[in-house]
């Protein structure tokens, strides 16, 4: 999904998307595949290999929303 889907998706500004996603990236969480406008984004290898732990764990936390 590229930014401007996820704005939508998630009824938020494009530009506070964007600047989430940046967040996200530099900590390795997302990976932005292409360039520019169009660029697709993408949960990175790491979080993709993890996700049943965070699930587990943000479930103890009282969070069960991740779960999908």
């Amino acid at each position: 999904m590229n930014a401007h889907q996820l704005s939508k998706e998630l009824d938020m500004d494009y530009k506070t998307a964007r600047h989430h996603l940046e967040v996200l990236e530099k900590n390795g969480l997302v990976e932005r595949l292409g360039e520019g406008y169009g660029a697709v984004y993408a949960l990175s290898e790491p979080l993709q290999r993890n996700w049943d732990l965070i699930v587990e764990a943000a479930k103890y936390l009282g969070y069960d929303t991740l779960d999908h």
